[in-house]
């Protein structure tokens, strides 16, 4: 079950960074005004987190920048309302992209 959760806010990650060639986007912002998804998996820890820049990454932002962080633990049945909160805000901001297609 667990598995399942995190696989599908994985491919939910993808999709956000998907081109219309399918392949992913590289989302620095000082190229492309369009949110970048970080997905870290901490095996020595059984954590996920999910991290995204709602107007792209670049490397001179501080932790104070704007961007929504979702963590996981996998030792135990991942909390619903974390997970809901990830789905929902990513299936935005892939909603939010296709209008702008």
């Amino acid at each position: 079950m667990i598995s399942s959760q995190i696989e599908y806010l994985f491919s939910l990650c993808m999709k956000l960074q998907e081109k219309k060639d399918g392949y992913c986007e590289k989302r620095r912002n000082e190229y492309v005004k369009k949110p970048a998804v970080f997905f870290n998996f901490y095996g020595h820890v059984a954590m996920a987190e999910i991290s995204v820049y709602k107007e792209g990454w670049t490397p001179e932002f501080d932790r104070d920048e704007p961007f929504k962080n979702f963590s996981f633990e996998l030792s135990k049945e991942i909390d619903k309302n974390e997970f809901e909160k990830c789905k929902n805000y990513l299936l935005e901001l892939i909603k939010e992209q296709e209008v702008k297609k």
